[in-house]
């Protein structure tokens, strides 16, 4: 093996060794950099919603025809509080506080869409019968609107039948049988 041939073969393994470490700490900035824009924009889009709210309820105008929507019952006073806090990426805290029960639920607001999600909540502070935890949770539908004009957004919270949720199951013990 001739002279040259040995410093071309050590000049290859370190460019390779340069290349490589050079490519990795490009590829780290750039996923970084385009990872923390995309945050930014996610948190501009969702965290606008945060603030504190004053809930209301609603009516079906007509039983027999759920079709013709529902009506804001008239009281001049909110029925709950609402805080909703931006936590990551789609993803919004929501605190709603029933004024006449003094009932609190939590729950997170899963934005599919910039005016659509979903809510998955639980209530916090539910009262022992007969020594036993009572569990209280469900899935909601939101549907957000925003009035730019009037500076105005409203948070439309649906809720679902009562069959088939707010009920807990628990796996069974396993037995080891020998």
């Amino acid at each position: 093996m001739n002279m040259e041939s040995y410093f071309n073969y050590c000049e290859l393994i370190i460019g390779l060794i340069i290349g490589i470490i050079s490519s990795g700490i490009v590829w780290g900035f750039s996923y970084w950099y385009i990872n923390r824009k995309r945050k930014k924009q996610l948190e501009k889009k969702y965290g606008r919603m945060e603030g504190e709210y004053d809930g209301y309820s609603f009516e079906k105008v007509d039983e027999n025809n759920p079709s013709l929507g529902y009506k804001k019952i008239l009281e001049t006073d909110s029925v709950s509080e609402v805080e909703i806090k931006y936590s990551h990426d789609n993803i919004l805290k929501i605190t709603l506080t029933q004024l006449k029960e003094n009932l609190v639920w939590e729950g997170y607001i899963t934005m599919e869409l910039e005016n659509l999600g979903s809510v998955v909540w639980k209530y916090k502070n539910l009262k022992k019968i007969d020594d036993k935890e009572q569990y209280w949770f469900g899935l909601k539908r939101c549907i957000i609107n925003e009035d730019t004009e009037n500076n105005l957004k409203q948070i439309y919270l649906i809720g679902e039948k009562e069959e088939g949720f707010g009920k807990c199951y628990q796996k069974p013990k396993v037995h080891n049988f020998r």
